[in-house]
């Protein structure tokens, strides 16, 4: 497991990884330049890749949708390009007609995605197909936020399980009923 430090005006933020390079990802990551007020909820980064530059634009109606509930707050995102050459291109959600409907969400989008991170995410890519580049905060665990802080808590460790992973553990299940 890596640990990496990311520089922030509060204490030291810790990013811990089972097996994943974060420092690329978030070392750009600099706090200082946002007021905030109330507790930040947990930060997260992720790329989504779309195989053969097939993005058909299902994923900002559904990211809306968590904008709009509150569940999350849109920092940053950018989309990437690799062409069968391998050369890669990237520009910000407002630069093509393709990508309109994430300009219509209530995002505060900007500032966090560095050359670095978009390299790192140009590396995972395939030839010949695109990924979306996307920070966002979990609004909906501010208040447990607040309430660990309060308490003296501090977060151990945190992760994400794939889908893939965590459904291959469910259909091993015994069913209920």
């Amino acid at each position: 497991m890596r640990s990496t430090s990311v520089p922030s005006r509060n204490p030291t933020i810790e990013v811990r990884s089972a097996g994943h390079d974060l420092e690329p990802v978030l070392g750009s990551l600099d706090t200082t330049k946002a007021k905030v007020d109330t507790a930040i909820g947990p930060v997260e980064y992720v790329a989504l890749g779309f195989p053969g530059d097939e993005f058909r634009g299902e994923v900002a109606p559904e990211l809306a949708k968590l904008i709009d509930s509150g569940t999350i707050r849109v920092l940053d995102l950018m989309f990437i390009g690799k062409d069968a050459d391998g050369d890669v291109v990237s520009f910000e959600f407002d630069r093509l007609d393709e990508l309109a409907p994430f300009a219509a969400m209530d995002a505060e989008v900007g500032g966090l995605v560095s050359p670095e991170d978009i390299e790192h995410a140009a590396a995972l890519l395939e030839p010949n197909s695109s990924a979306a580049l996307l920070v966002w905060e979990d609004v909906w665990a501010s208040p447990l936020v607040e309430a660990l802080r309060r308490a003296d808590g501090v977060l151990l460790e945190g992760a994400r399980i794939p889908h893939d992973l965590i459904q291959a553990v469910f259909d091993e299940l015994p069913s209920a009923g």
